[in-house]
């Protein structure tokens, strides 16, 4: 039996409509957003830890899955205002500077790997 079944309840509707928009959701999101719902419903003696996130997933049958491609890019709408968020963040770089990431890769190697 849930202990707290609005703060669930409310979480897999919010879920649902992330995953709807093809938000990335990861496990310190799921446990933040929990949080909140719990503020927001002045629920007490709740806390979002990894036991709980882990009965979470398996009663509610959530799997985290990585999401690759431009099929997975968040829609436009949710966006708009990074236009000017960019055009300020950017200010000072020339356009070759500027990557997408998907164009970049990082890898690191050890020290003690390295020849």
């Amino acid at each position: 039996m849930e202990k707290f079944p609005e703060i669930n309840e409310t979480l897999i509707e919010w879920l649902k409509s992330a995953r709807a928009k093809n938000i990335p959701i990861s496990g310190a999101l799921m446990k933040q957003k929990a949080m909140e719902i719990e503020d927001a419903l002045g629920t007490k003696d709740f806390y979002a830890s990894n036991g709980w996130l882990d009965m979470f997933r398996v009663r509610n049958n959530v799997v985290f899955r990585a999401l690759c491609g431009e099929a997975a890019d968040v829609d436009e709408k949710l966006c708009e205002d990074w236009t000017m968020r960019l055009q300020f963040l950017s200010a000072g770089y020339a356009d070759k500077d500027i990557s997408n990431m998907d164009d970049t890769g990082l890898f690191f190697v050890p020290s003690h790997i390295r020849a």
